[in-house]
C-alpha cells in the first residue's frame, strides 16, 4: 500500500512539473496579444504611393494573392509615368536605353497562348498580357495603360513597364515592372529577368527566371534563357543563385506585408500532360483579356 501511494505521488508531481515547463504563463500569453496587435498596427497603417483612400462602406474589397486585379485603391494614373519609390524586389544595375533590342526581338512566340482552359486561367491570374496585347504594345498609349493599372490591373502596369523599356525609360519601367512583380503578376518578374539579360547581368536574370518558376511557372523560363545569357556561367555565379533568388521571394513577400497584403502562395501552371480524364483536347484557347 505504502508502495502504491508512493508512485501515485510521484506521477502527481511530475504531471504538476510538465504543466509549469509548457503551459504560457499570463505575461506571455498577453506578450503575444500584444505582437498580434503591433503586426496589425503595422499593416493597417501602410501606405500606398498615389493612392486615395475608398470611402467607407464603398464595397471595395482587399487585394487577392494570384489576381492579375489586385490592387483595391484607385491611385492617381499619373503616378506610373514618372519615377517613383517602390518596395523593390531589389535594386538592379538598370541597362543603358541603347542595349535595348528591336521590339519584335523580344518576342517569343506561343508563349502567352494557352493550351488548356486551365491554362488560361493560370495565365489571367499571374499578370500575363495576351497575345493581341503584347503584339499592339507598340499602338496602346501609355496613359491608357496607366490608367488601368490605377485601376489595379497589374498586368497592364507589366506592359506600361515594359513599352517605357522601349522608349528609354528606363528607371520608370523598372519601378512599373517592380510593383507589378511584387503585386503577383509573374510575367512581370520574366521581363525584369529580360531585362538584366540585356544588362548581361546574367546572375540577376539566372535568379528572376528562378524565381518566376518557384513561383509557379515551369515552362516560360527555360524559353527565355534560350538566348542571351552568353556561352557559359561559371561556378561562382551558380552557387549564388539560390541565395540570391530566396532573397528575392523574401523582399517580394516582405514588401507586400509592408502593404497589408497576403503572402504570394505558389500556385504551379497547369501542365497539359497532367490534366485529368475527360479534360479538353490540347489547343490554343481564348483569354478573359
Amino acid at each position: 500500500m505504502k508502495r502504491t501511494m508512493l508512485a501515485l505521488a510521484v506521477l502527481v508531481a511530475l504531471v504538476a512539473v510538465i504543466a509549469l515547463r509548457f503551459w504560457p504563463n499570463a505575461d506571455s500569453r498577453s506578450g503575444m496579444a500584444r505582437e498580434g496587435e503591433d503586426a496589425r498596427s503595422t499593416t493597417e497603417t501602410g501606405a500606398i504611393p498615389g493612392q486615395v483612400r475608398p470611402a467607407a462602406g464603398s464595397g471595395q474589397n482587399g487585394p487577392s494573392s494570384g489576381s492579375h486585379s489586385v490592387a483595391p485603391i484607385k491611385r492617381d494614373p499619373a503616378l506610373f509615368l514618372a519615377p517613383r519609390e517602390v518596395d523593390s524586389l531589389r535594386r538592379f544595375p538598370m541597362p543603358e536605353p541603347l542595349d535595348l533590342p528591336p521590339p519584335m526581338e523580344r518576342k517569343v512566340a506561343g508563349l502567352l497562348d494557352a493550351r488548356t482552359p486551365e491554362d488560361a486561367v493560370w495565365l489571367d491570374q499571374h499578370g500575363y498580357p495576351s497575345e493581341a496585347e503584347w503584339s499592339d504594345l507598340d499602338h496602346t498609349s501609355e496613359e491608357e495603360l496607366a490608367a488601368k493599372a490605377a485601376e489595379g490591373d497589374i498586368t497592364s502596369m507589366a506592359l506600361l513597364g515594359e513599352k517605357q523599356f522601349r522608349e528609354g525609360k528606363i528607371s520608370e519601367g523598372y519601378d512599373n515592372l517592380d510593383e507589378a512583380a511584387m503585386l503577383g503578376s509573374v510575367w512581370a518578374v520574366l521581363k525584369l529577368g529580360d531585362a538584366q539579360k540585356r544588362a548581361q547581368n546574367f546572375h540577376n536574370a539566372f535568379a528572376l527566371y528562378n524565381l518566376a518558376a518557384l513561383l509557379g511557372d515551369w515552362q516560360s523560363p527555360v524559353f527565355h534563357m534560350q538566348t542571351g545569357m552568353g556561352s557559359s556561367m561559371s561556378i561562382f555565379y551558380l552557387s549564388g543563385i539560390p541565395e540570391l533568388t530566396a532573397g528575392l521571394l523574401a523582399n517580394m513577400q516582405r514588401a507586400r506585408q509592408l502593404r497589408g497584403l497576403p503572402p504570394i502562395v505558389p500556385a504551379q501552371r497547369p501542365h497539359v500532360f497532367n490534366m485529368p480524364s475527360g479534360s479538353d483536347p490540347i489547343g490554343v484557347y481564348p483569354r478573359r483579356r
